[in-house]
This record gives structure tokens, sequence and C-alpha cells, in this order.
């Protein structure tokens, strides 16, 4: 089941924050979160939709310490409120809904736990519903562990194994003088920048391309470019998880830097291969990850379709 996000001109905002609050109480109800749920609940807090930037940080600061019953009470009665309307309340299982199925799929379990909840807000019952949170809470933060280890796989591929490709080339990392948070951010982006599948390209060729778009695009200084270009190269890049890089590169980065890079990823494309349904999948990929307005995506889109429309409707037309 997938629910069309239904439209809400004032409280969509509203909404997702009185669910994601409710989630994080849930998740505090034992009064501990380790540091690898913390990283989970990040990863699955930054799906929800319509989330500004100031209400992610705000989920954030509400994932350092617990909720206190008295929080916990004034969260839900703060859902139960956004539950009085037919609209507002559609939106919130919306969001609960994307909060529950955070990868995309939803068991038959959880899809019982979403018609409880479902009940519970027709009848504007919110007495239980913390308790129904925590379980399919619970449950995806225990399908997401396998994943756990992503976050030192991160920190490996920030600190070592970026530079260490740098040395390969010849290139001083500690002579650019960057600190260590500007070294992670730009090692961020060229792990979303390798997201891009471009086979048969030779490495030397991909970081030229993504020094020339980084400067066109975000006139950014060489040493900068050339060190995103090295990250996007650096083996290991391409399996890092999506979702967490895509998280922590966007807590650090501007709203020019998340609009350049599915340009700069369409730039490689164009002039490194024979860009198709791979290429274009990628970039939306990119795009969605990033949380970026449809807005932001509809003239990139108009390009592509402009210079790869009928090839990409060949391929797809094959594949169906």
């Amino acid at each position: 089941m997938k629910l069309n996000e239904p439209v809400l001109a004032d409280h969509r905002e509203s909404c997702s924050l009185a669910v994601a609050r409710v989630a994080i109480a849930a998740a505090w109800a034992d009064g501990v979160l380790s540091d690898e749920e913390l990283e989970c609940l990040q990863d699955l807090l930054y799906q929800m939709p319509t989330l500004s930037t100031e209400g992610l940080r705000e989920m954030q600061r509400l994932l350092r310490s617990p909720i206190s019953p008295a929080q916990r009470e004034a969260f839900l009665a703060d859902l139960k409120s956004h539950l009085s309307s037919r609209d507002a309340c559609e939106f919130a299982l919306y969001a609960i809904h994307e909060l529950i199925a955070a990868d995309g799929t939803v068991t038959s379990e959880e899809q019982a736990l979403f018609d409880k909840i479902v009940v519970m807000a027709n009848e504007a019952d919110t007495s239980a519903l913390s308790a129904v949170f925590t379980e399919p809470l619970a449950r995806r933060l225990f399908s997401l562990r396998p994943r756990a280890g992503q976050s030192r796989d991160i920190e490996r591929f920030v600190h070592q194994h970026v530079r260490v490709m740098a040395t390969r080339l010849e290139l001083s990392v500690s002579a650019w003088r960057m600190a260590p948070t500007e070294e992670e951010h730009l090692a961020l982006m060229g792990a979303m920048i390798a997201r891009l599948p471009l086979p048969g390209v030779l490495m030397p060729q991909i970081r030229d391309e993504v020094v020339r778009s980084l400067r066109r695009h975000l006139k950014m200084e060489v040493p900068r470019a050339v060190y995103v270009s090295i990250a996007a190269t650096t083996p290991g890049a391409e399996s890092l998880d999506l979702l967490r890089v895509a998280r922590r590169f966007f807590e650090g980065s501007s709203e020019a830097e998340r609009r350049a890079l599915p340009r700069v990823a369409f730039d490689l494309a164009e002039s490194l291969v024979r860009p198709g349904v791979e290429q274009l999948d990628a970039i939306m990929n990119i795009a969605a990850n990033l949380r970026l307005p449809q807005k932001d995506f509809e003239p990139l889109l108009e390009a592509v379709g402009e210079s790869w429309g009928e090839r990409v409707m060949q391929e797809m037309l094959a594949v169906s």
C-alpha cells in the first residue's frame, strides 16, 4: 500500500512535526537510546514529508535527551489537535505511513499496525497512540541494524580512504588547509556524485569533468573541486548507504549545493557516457535523497527530456 500525498496548503509541516515528535517520544519510551539507534532514527526522520531544515534541526535537538512524561503528553495532545479536521488527519496519517514505510516497503504486520492508527485517528483516540508507534519504530530500527556499521564506514571513507587516494595522486590534503568538517562535507558531496553509473569511463576523465561542472554550477575553488572529484572516484564511495550519506551531507550543505548536485550528475552523464534510464534513475534518486522540491527538479527534467528523451523512451519500451 502506498498513500498519495494529500494536498494541504497550510498545515503540512506542522502535521509532520507533530508525528515526528510523537515518534521520538515513543523511541525514548524506555529512557535509553544507543548511538546506533539515534543514527537510524535520524535517517528515518530525515525522510519525513515536508519537514523544513528548521524542522529537522528541532528533531535533532529532541533526539539528544530523553522525553519527559509531560513532554510526551504535550506531543500527543498536539498530534490529537492535528487529527481534528479531515484534511489534516489525512496528511498526519500519510506522514505516519511514510515513517513506518521509510525503506519503501510495509510488511503485513506493519500494515495491521497502520490500520490500528487509522482507527485511532478516526476516533480521535490518542491514549494508546504512543505505544502503537513504539512497535513499528523498533522493528524498523532492527531492520536497519545490518547497516549500522555505515557510520563507521563513512568515517573511514572520509578520513582514510579519500586521503589515501589523494596521496596516490600526489596531492597533499593538509596543504589545502581544510577544517575536518569541510573535508567531510566535500567527501560526502563526492560520495553523492559517485552514485551515478559511468561504465567504462576512466577515473581521470571523471575527475576532470567533476571539477569543470562544480566550477560551472557552484563557482567552487579548484582545490576543493579537486577534492570532491577525488572522493567521487575513491573505491567504495558508491557502496556507502545513500540515505545516511545524503542526510549527513544535507545537514552541512547550502540550498545552492543541493540544487547543483543533480546538475553535476547530469553534466557527467551527458559528457562521459551515452545516458539512458540507468543514469536518469540515479539522478532522480540523488535529487530525492537531497529532499529537493519538484519545482527545483523540473528544469533539469526538461533538460533531460530535450537531450535524452528519445533514447530513454526507447530503453523504457524495450524493458516493458
